[in-house]
């Protein structure tokens, strides 16, 4: 008799491939941000990555924390790349919450900080862009510092891109944050 593979076997193996197939193709938009290549040999840390990814290549829930220690320790520029592309991916207002409320604006800060010090605008703009993108927690903001970094980038003469992109995230947080403080005094009242 032919043994039928159960659903489960067949789903796992299917989000295996599946994941390989996002990663990859997150490892071909990145090469535009670090000028890299295809992802030949994969590190521990890309694998560990594959698998923290749903079917759009986004971030899954339960795998916030594991993300935020991975980002923590990963220097490369293209794999941050990827990274970048993996939150940009990240749909589910829930899980872009979290990675906020678990210091993922402080990660990202430090991760504009390098690029700044390493010369790379291409990593800057991606960072600068994800912050832009992400749910705006007045503590988390409060709490990484990242204000400095960019009042900073804001008043820097050297890159006026780099200006332009930093003021754009400020002034989109200070329009949400006072979204919000209008609602919480409507809901007060």
């Amino acid at each position: 008799p032919t043994r039928t593979p159960t659903p489960t076997a067949i789903s796992a193996a299917a989000a295996e491939q599946m994941a390989a197939n996002i990663a990859m193709e997150a490892s071909l938009e990145a090469t535009s941000i670090t000028g890299g290549g295809l992802v030949t040999n994969p590190s521990r840390d890309e694998i560990a990555l594959v698998h923290m990814l749903d079917d759009s290549g986004g971030l899954l829930l339960k795998q916030v924390e594991s993300f935020l220690v991975l980002m923590a320790r990963t220097k490369r520029p293209m794999l941050r790349g990827t990274m970048l592309e993996v939150l940009k991916r990240t749909r589910k207002s829930k899980t872009r919450e979290m990675f906020v409320a678990r210091g993922g604006i402080k990660v990202l800060k430090n991760w504009l900080t390098d690029s700044q010090k390493e010369s790379l605008p291409e990593v800057m703009s991606a960072v600068l862009l994800s912050l832009k993108e992400l749910p705006v927690i007045k503590s988390q903001i409060t709490e990484s510092e990242i204000g400095k970094v960019l009042t900073k980038l804001r008043k820097s003469e050297e890159d006026p891109t780099m200006a332009a992109l930093a003021l754009e995230v400020v002034t989109t947080w200070q329009v949400v944050m006072k979204g919000q403080k209008l609602s919480a005094g409507v809901a007060e009242a």
